[in-house]
């Protein structure tokens, strides 16, 4: 069970200040936060404080093979535990339509 890679994540937090300073200097983010709170929760936070909206196109959202597996083990849709309450660090940007296909 501990060479799990969802339990190694999970006992091994990380975060991407890295990346997310990356990001925040190449001046293509208008919005950043981690997943920390849960996905929806968090892209909440972005939208109340920026007073907009978010559609959300859940096909293209990334979920891993392992977390697939672990939602049809436990009977859950594997979206419910991404969206919901998660010990993710993962980081939700926004852009400007221009730079969607930016690459970092």
């Amino acid at each position: 069970m501990l060479d799990n890679p969802l339990v190694c994540a999970l006992k091994k937090t990380s975060h991407r200040a890295r990346e997310g300073k990356a990001i925040a200097q190449s001046e293509c983010a208008i919005a950043m936060i981690d997943t920390s709170d849960g996905f929806l929760g968090d892209l909440g936070h972005i939208c109340e404080e920026s007073g907009v909206g978010a559609t959300l196109i859940q096909e293209k959202l990334p979920i891993s093979g392992d977390l697939r597996q672990a939602a049809q083990n436990l009977g859950k849709d594997p979206y419910d535990l991404v969206f919901k309450d998660s010990d993710d660090y993962e980081l939700i940007i926004t852009c400007s339509p221009d730079h969607v296909d930016h690459n970092f």
